[in-house]
């Protein structure tokens, strides 16, 4: 056995880290490190939005590790100062390389490294402790469900379900796109100035190979606005489907438009076969809708934390 490690490559690597993604949850069907459909989200949504923002690339974030050229492990993480280790069973051991190689990258800049683990990767967290990493507040629910179809939509009176189908040209796409960002920042709405420069990192993710606008669900009411979005992510090859992002604008919260939005993908997701449906909430309150539609949580992912 020879474990060697190495950098990401876009061009040569991309496939094959999804690829890995993938065998890393058919081990055991559930989800241990970043799903790839993860992955792609990351590269063709949130990347090219971390760069619109003046953030540098996410590519060296990114390092492979190798048993004679097959990988076994990969370093994943969303800035410099993060990582999520993605490792096969029977490799555990290289999270001290990934630790040494992240602490290294960060060395003299005295910034906090922080790495994410989930509650069944009983090794890591304690390497972790070994290492005295301290465990942050923070958490993220890991949760699933069997998908079923049939689900009953209920809408308030003025509301309606639109598809991504139902989008294709530029007014709408551009509508669909500020509405997904005013329910994340709620403070533009008031805005008269406000334009959404960021729509561009939604283009992007219009080329990813798993993009399809039948898992684009939106809500719209009878003035023709857009008030709530969610995007699902389907991975064929595993059968699984993965929610992000889910946003619902302020004047229109509280009104059940994201669990009807939730129920439209469950009742697509099992025309099309796709067995299982993941979702990540990071909080509480997110944490309480996806439990009231009939997501169970299979483990918790903590943050550990030090400063390099």
């Amino acid at each position: 056995m020879k474990i060697s490690n190495r950098a990401f490559n876009f061009k040569e690597d991309y496939c094959i880290v999804i690829n890995f993604l993938r065998e890393l949850y058919l081990e055991n069907r559930r989800q241990k490190g970043w799903l790839a459909q993860r992955f792609e989200d990351m590269e063709y949504r949130v990347n090219p939005l971390y760069m619109e923002w003046g953030k540098e690339n996410w590519h060296p974030c990114i390092r492979l590790w190798e048993n004679d050229g097959i990988i076994v492990g990969v370093a994943v993480g969303e800035e410099p100062n993060n990582l999520y280790p993605c490792i096969k069973e029977n490799y555990e051991p290289i999270f001290n390389e990934m630790l040494d190689w992240k602490e290294d990258v960060l060395k003299d800049k005295n910034k906090k490294l922080i790495v994410a683990i989930q509650d069944c990767q009983k090794y890591f967290i304690n390497e972790l402790i070994n290492r005295e990493y301290i465990l942050h507040k923070e958490l993220t629910y890991c949760k699933s469900q069997n998908v079923k179809g049939g689900h009953n939509i209920k809408l308030p009176e003025g509301y309606s379900i639109i598809s991504g189908c139902d989008t294709q040209n530029a007014e709408n796409m551009i509508k669909k796109y500020r509405s997904l960002h005013l329910g994340f920042h709620p403070e533009k709405e008031e805005d008269p100035n406000y334009i959404n420069v960021e729509a561009i990192s939604f283009w992007v993710r219009e080329r990813a190979p798993m993009f399809n606008y039948r898992y684009e669900i939106m809500t719209k009411n009878d003035d023709d606005e857009i008030c709530s979005y969610m995007y699902t992510w389907v991975d064929k090859k595993t059968s699984t489907a993965y929610i992000e992002p889910v946003s619902t604008r302020k004047a229109h919260r509280r009104k059940g438009l994201a669990k009807a939005m939730i129920y439209k993908t469950l009742n697509i997701l099992a025309e099309d076969k796709i067995k299982k449906c993941i979702v990540n909430p990071y909080n509480d309150e997110r944490n309480v809708i996806y439990s009231a539609c009939g997501f169970n949580t299979d483990n918790i992912e903590y943050w550990y934390e030090k400063m390099i």
